[in-house]
C-alpha cells in the first residue's frame, strides 16, 4: 500500500463556500486542512464559468450581508458588495431583456 503524499487531520470535500470557510476555520484553529474539489475551479455554486466567450454565474443563491456568520469571514472588508435587480438579465442579438422579475420590480 502507498503511502499518502499529504496528510491531513481533516479532509473537507467540495471547495464551494462552505468548504472554503470549514478549511479556513480548522487552519486557523492549527488543523491541518486538505480540500478536495471536482470541479477545476473554486466556488461551487457562487463561481462564474466562461463558456463560448460569456460569463455565466453559478449562483445557487446571493451572498447576504445580514448572515451573522459572515461577520467572521476573513476578506469581507475587501469584497464590493452592491445591490442585484431580481429577474434575470437575457442578451439576444445585441439587446437585453430581463426575465422573472417580480410584478412591479426591477
Amino acid at each position: 500500500m502507498h503511502e499518502p503524499a499529504y496528510q491531513a487531520d481533516v479532509v473537507v470535500v467540495g471547495a464551494g463556500i462552505a468548504g472554503l470557510s470549514a478549511a479556513h476555520r480548522l487552519n486557523s484553529a492549527g488543523v491541518t486542512t486538505a480540500v478536495l474539489e471536482a470541479a477545476p475551479y473554486v466556488g461551487g455554486r457562487m463561481s462564474t464559468e466562461k463558456v463560448d466567450g460569456f460569463r455565466l454565474d453559478r449562483i445557487g443563491q446571493l451572498l447576504s450581508t445580514s448572515y451573522p456568520e459572515l461577520r467572521l469571514a476573513p476578506g469581507l472588508d475587501a469584497l464590493v458588495l452592491r445591490r442585484y435587480a431580481p429577474g434575470v438579465l437575457l442578451h439576444r442579438d445585441g439587446r437585453r431583456h430581463r426575465a422573472g422579475a417580480p410584478a412591479g420590480g426591477g
